[in-house]
């Protein structure tokens, strides 16, 4: 079995040979399709031992994606982006487990989005057979023949490392999204997942207003097995919360919370709503429930694990201050340190309790 490492790439010099590093002595050959680089992308790689492909950019990842599997010489495609690493699993494992159970199936590798630390499930394994290609111009998905193809989770786990702030901003990479995919929503208007990334993209764009026009649209489309079905409610949720409609959100999120209880995604927004409105024993019991959920990996879409940790115990916290019990606020602060040591409001918190108290 060779193993072929495939990745699209403009102007990413800063993060490229720390990606193909990675990937030393696990892939038999590397391919990268420069889409436009002008500055030393091309040259990193080379040094690095990959063929590089020239390729116009045409405004879609799925075209530069296929570009690069048909360069690929091997018989499995790892799909990684420049601004990602490879830190665990077996790759080369997972690869040959996935032709030797079904060699028309896809392998799904765990993303872990940095600085926030969300997780999320993504098809990077390809078959290498011709019949599976990426389709859409952003947040591109792989079908078979068209098709929904068969996706077997493996324990293959990357870090991104592109949604930090500084880097967001550098590349503008949301307006960027933003743009691809109001024109694929136009081009597909009935697509309930297309839908759902312009509405959460727009939402981390700060346009709440719009974000939630697309959201609720993806609702109204969205499928019954739909796997995004949580996180698009959830999305949905802090859109309204964002335009104060807090009551409405959560008329929306709890029948979901119900539906998800092990997820402690939609049970975290369901109890910040709660607390929004002054319910404040039912947003108690929601973020302890939230706590009890540490560790999981849940059904729905995306997973922050900050919602069964550091934010939870801090919302905890923050209640107790404000009701005057300074001792157990203490604790829920230092619970969050614990789990997130960089949990900035948490220590601001710890720094409210310490100063003197003003006459």
């Amino acid at each position: 079995m060779r193993l072929s490492l495939c990745l699209i790439a403009r102007n990413e010099e800063a993060f490229l040979a720390d990606c193909l590093d990675s990937v030393r002595g696990v892939v038999d050959e590397i391919v990268v399709v420069d889409t436009g680089s002008t500055d030393g992308t091309a040259a990193i790689a080379r040094a690095r031992g990959a063929r590089v492909v020239h390729q116009e950019w045409s405004h879609d990842f799925a075209a530069a994606r296929n570009t690069s599997l048909a360069a690929a010489r091997g018989d499995v495609a790892f799909v990684l982006d420049a601004d990602e690493r490879f830190v665990g699993g077996d790759v080369r494992v997972a690869a040959e487990d996935l032709l030797r159970r079904s060699p028309v199936a896809c392998g799904r590798v765990e993303i872990v989005n940095e600085p926030m630390g969300s997780r999320v499930l993504v098809t990077r394994l390809v078959p290498l057979d011709g019949r599976h290609r990426f389709h859409g111009r952003v947040h591109e998905q792989v079908l078979r023949d068209g098709s929904e193809p068969q996706r077997i989770a493996t324990a293959v786990t990357v870090r991104h490392l592109g949604y930090a702030p500084d880097v967001v901003a550098a590349r503008s990479k949301l307006g960027r999204n933003v743009e691809l995919l109001e024109r694929e929503v136009a081009e597909h208007p009935e697509d309930a997942y297309l839908a759902y990334q312009l509405g959460r993209t727009l939402l981390g764009a700060g346009r709440a207003r719009e974000a939630h026009a697309a959201l609720e649209r993806a609702l109204v489309l969205l499928p019954a097995d739909a796997p995004f079905a949580a996180h698009l409610v959830e999305s949905l949720g802090y859109a309204l919360r964002t335009l104060g409609r807090s009551t409405e959100a959560l008329r929306l999120v709890e029948p979901v919370a119900a539906a998800f209880a092990e997820r402690s995604d939609t049970q975290f927004v369901a109890a910040l709503l709660a607390l929004d409105l002054g319910h404040l024993e039912r947003a108690r019991r929601g973020f302890l429930r939230c706590l009890d959920l540490a560790g999981a990996t849940p059904p729905g879409g995306e997973h922050d694990p900050a919602t069964a940790g550091a934010a939870a115990a801090h919302n905890l916290g923050v209640m107790a201050e404000v009701q005057g019990r300074v001792d157990e606020a203490r604790g829920w602060y230092e619970r969050a340190l614990a789990t997130c040591s960089g949990h900035a409001a948490s220590r601001a918190g710890l720094a409210r309790l310490a100063a003197p108290a003003r006459s």
